[in-house]
Order: C-alpha cells, then sequence, then structure tokens
C-alpha cells in the first residue's frame, strides 16, 4: 500500500494536496490549495476556521523541515489593521507562523506557533498535528 502511495506521488504529485489531512486537537487540518510558493491548510480556530499560508510547501512533498508564513483567522480579531491573503480572505485576526516538521517527508507531523498581529511579543497559539490515520 505504502508502495502505491509514493508510486502515486512521484507521477501525480498534486494528488498529495487533496490526501494531506491531519489531526490536532482543535479538529481536522486539511491541505487545501496552493498559491505561488504557498501550501494553504485550514486549521479549527476558535468558532471558525484560519488558513495558514506556508512559504517553501507548495509542491514540496520530501523536503520539509522549518517554514514560515502568516495564518488568517475568521472574523474579527485583536490586530489593529487587517491582513488580505493571496486567497483573498481578510481578518483583522492574524499573525505571522513557523511550522516544524516530524520528518522531511510526506505524511508527518508538526508543530505550529501562531503569533497574534505578527508582535514578536503577543501571546503565541500552539497547533500540533498527527498525519490523519482514517
Amino acid at each position: 500500500m505504502r508502495f502505491v502511495a509514493a508510486l502515486a506521488l512521484a507521477l501525480f504529485p498534486a494528488a498529495a494536496i487533496a490526501d494531506e489531512l491531519w489531526d490536532s486537537p482543535a479538529g481536522q487540518i486539511v491541505y487545501q490549495s496552493e498559491i505561488d510558493d504557498m501550501a494553504l491548510l485550514s486549521f479549527p480556530l476558535g468558532d471558525g476556521e484560519g488558513m495558514l499560508y506556508i512559504h517553501g510547501m507548495a509542491g514540496n512533498y520530501d523536503d520539509r523541515g522549518v517554514h514560515y508564513g502568516f495564518w488568517i483567522g475568521d472574523g474579527a480579531g485583536d490586530c489593529a489593521a487587517s491582513l488580505t491573503g493571496p486567497d483573498g480572505r481578510s481578518s483583522s485576526d492574524f499573525g505571522s507562523a513557523t511550522v516544524v516538521f516530524d520528518d522531511p517527508g510526506f505524511p508527518s507531523g508538526f508543530s505550529a506557533v501562531l503569533v497574534p498581529c505578527m508582535d514578536q511579543f503577543g501571546v503565541p497559539r500552539h497547533l500540533r498535528a498527527e498525519p490523519y490515520q482514517g
């Protein structure tokens, strides 16, 4: 089964987008799409949803490590301004993101630190994700 999955990734790497799911204590995280070099991952955030925009992860299924990006949540937040992502999502609930994968290859769990309002002194949110086991 693993050989078939690896072969499918080698032949059709975009298929990994639909297949990448993670479980977190807050709920499921889904690899939604790619824009330029960014992977877009949706994740549960409070009563709504957030989107992680992770640089260097688009098309990268075997060399993951530490990635940087940003996140945008649904609804109003505490930031003094709004941020609009490349997919059009906009909110005043946003911040920087550092994502660290456990292993370089797909599938792998990861930990993320989400800092509100791009403020290095803000109280971070922590997100832990394990590969979805079905």
